[in-house]
């Protein structure tokens, strides 16, 4: 019997604007996403991290409509297991520009902080962006 093997690769840009950029706190994430404050459509993004809090990769998870988008958890992990990250944040915005998490927001945010926790990532943050101000689930005392 033959078998088949797969193997999977993280694509990397050559020069990306983050290369050795950190990440330290809410306001860092804020500032590095402010332009998606102005799209039309929701977008999820996964920022992964080293243990120094630097940039690893950031990952386009979705691109939904401009009340949602989908959030399938093994695909928000997905860049962070491949770029061998010690650490995540999720960021996404609300076209509407309002930042109050929607119950969808908190069930994925939960369901990540388990999922990450099995693979040894922790997960900081998930940012919610709107009109020049975002939330932040981690400020909030709720990661």
């Amino acid at each position: 019997m033959k078998y088949q093997s797969i193997e999977y690769k993280l694509v990397r840009e050559s020069n990306p604007d983050y290369r050795k950029k950190t990440m330290s706190g809410a306001e860092d994430v804020f500032n590095f996403f402010s332009d998606l404050q102005d799209a039309t459509k929701e977008k999820l993004f996964s920022v992964c991290l080293t243990q120094q809090s630097e940039i690893v990769c950031v990952d386009l998870v979705s691109v939904g409509s401009n009340d949602h988008s989908v959030a399938d958890p093994k695909e928000i992990i997905k860049a962070a297991i491949l770029s061998n990250a010690s650490s995540l944040i999720m960021v996404h915005n609300h076209p509407s520009g309002s930042i109050k998490p929607s119950d969808a927001d908190t069930v994925t945010t939960n369901t990540m902080k388990e999922a990450c926790k099995m693979f040894g990532i922790t997960l900081l943050d998930h940012i919610i962006i709107g009109n020049d101000k975002y939330f932040s689930y981690a400020n909030h005392g709720l990661i």
